[in-house]
């Protein structure tokens, strides 16, 4: 005797009724066999049991997730897709997708794709009763823009990585000589970077030379000036053949404004600038970058020493000591409650302090003590700023300080500090290569 362990629809499960190793085998629960027996007059068909199958989730949420997607797609791609973040786009849509499986609602009451299925709905509960659902995933499986007007170069976000001036020379086992290049991250490959303006990346906004507006390289803000006479210069051919934004010392600056909200608890900020211009030698008073609204905001005064009005809500006085009246640096910042404040100049310390209370607020601006009196104003060329919401560990500030070193052809000394920073190698995620014992590896 043949004994048919499975059942069908369409014999209202005769064949199987009670055989109770058959209802074992398929895991079925005795209490539920009322329900199944019949299904067949009912209505059900063979399709019905196969769209349920795999049924996870109901319609609601992904109806609602459809209806926002063109909407959100479109604001989601305007500070992407161009150079400038052009807003020209004005037709956005994209196409759904028809299924043919099977979905429960939000009372978890089965719903078919067939018109005629027994799992039709009886009641409308937010569709209509019988209708027919089609809907896929929620994704846009054909995007349609019209409307788009490009101008411009866009840059390769991995183009913001720089070739650096060593690489690993590796020989396989025919002994060949495998070289591996070595790359220098920018701000934007760590997390914590909010803004980066740079002069080279940088979308930058001009009349005759004259910014007005210097954009973050990922369109996440901006400095601006809006009043023309106190504009700085935009110089094509600055450092290394590269863009400057340039401050003659006539009180020029640009507003990033109140960022603090971006910063809440911690800050670094790195900065290359050329402290002189296209006529004069250098500055010896002078302020890059002040958040405390103070006329004696300044990194550096005649006497080789600042009073410090950046990341603080008071005057910090005769800090730091040792910023130059000339020549190209990269100056960096690190700042929190816990960890103090620290001002390095090219990778080494030249002010720090434990006696610090970290503060956010203020209108932050570049070139001047700040917005009023204009004071301290800088007389040199901008060359990059990028700021972080945290106090970088030594290894990424040193390859941050690096990037810009290496990108504007600063000149330097590899021996003039222990373990050079500029002698570190680091790889593409911007760690540096170690040793067992955890010392960098440095490079001759």
């Amino acid at each position: 005797m043949t004994r048919q362990f499975g059942f069908r629809a369409s014999r209202n499960l005769a064949e199987i009724e009670n055989a109770d190793l058959c209802w074992d085998n398929l895991l079925v629960d005795r209490k539920d066999l009322p329900l199944l027996i019949g299904t067949s007059a009912a209505g059900v068909t063979e399709g019905d049991y196969f769209n349920c199958k795999d049924l996870t989730t109901f319609l609601e949420p992904q109806i609602s997730g459809l209806s926002v997607g063109a909407a959100s797609g479109l604001t989601a791609m305007l500070g992407k897709i161009s150079k400038n973040g052009d807003d020209s786009i004005v037709f956005l849509s994209g196409n759904t997708i028809a299924n043919d499986r099977a979905f429960y609602d939000s009372s978890y009451d089965i719903i078919s794709a067939s018109t005629n299925s027994y799992f039709s709905p009886v009641s409308t509960s937010g569709y209509a009763a019988g209708a027919q659902y089609l809907i896929g995933d929620t994704r846009l499986p054909s995007l349609t823009v019209s409307g788009f007007d490009f101008i411009g170069n866009t840059v390769n976000w991995s183009n913001y990585f720089v070739k650096y001036r060593q690489y690993l020379n590796f020989t396989d086992g025919l002994s060949a000589a495998r070289y591996v290049p070595l790359y220098l991250g920018p701000p934007t490959a760590l997390s914590s970077n909010v803004l980066w303006l740079d002069s080279e990346f940088s979308a930058i906004a001009s009349s005759t030379g004259n910014v007005s507006r210097w954009n973050d390289v990922l369109q996440r803000g901006s400095a601006t000036q809006s009043d023309p006479t106190y504009r700085p210069t935009l110089i094509t051919g600055g450092l290394n053949n590269k863009p400057q934004i340039n401050f003659n010392g006539g009180g020029e600056f640009l507003n990033i404004g109140s960022i603090g909200g971006s910063i809440p608890n911690a800050a670094t900020l790195v900065i290359c600038v050329s402290i002189s211009d296209q006529t004069s030698a250098g500055d010896t008073t002078y302020s890059l970058v002040s958040s405390l609204a103070n006329i004696s905001s300044r990194w550096r005064a005649g006497d080789n020493r600042g009073d410090w009005g950046l990341f603080t809500n008071t005057i910090i006085s005769n800090f730091p000591t040792g910023m130059p009246a000339n020549g190209t640096i990269v100056a960096s910042v690190r700042a929190s409650d816990e960890f103090g404040l620290e001002v390095r100049l090219n990778g080494v310390q030249i002010g720090y302090t434990s006696s610090y209370t970290f503060s956010n607020s203020g209108n932050f601006v570049i070139g001047v003590s700040d917005s009023i009196s204009r004071s301290n104003a800088l007389r040199g060329g901008v060359h990059s700023i990028a700021l972080f919401d945290e106090v970088l560990g030594d290894k990424e500030l040193k390859s941050q300080e690096e990037y810009f070193r290496w990108r504007y052809g600063f000149l330097f000394d590899p021996d003039a500090v222990a373990l050079s920073y500029t002698q570190l190698l680091h790889s593409e995620q911007v760690a540096i290569f170690e040793l067992e014992n955890g010392d960098p590896f440095e490079a001759g």
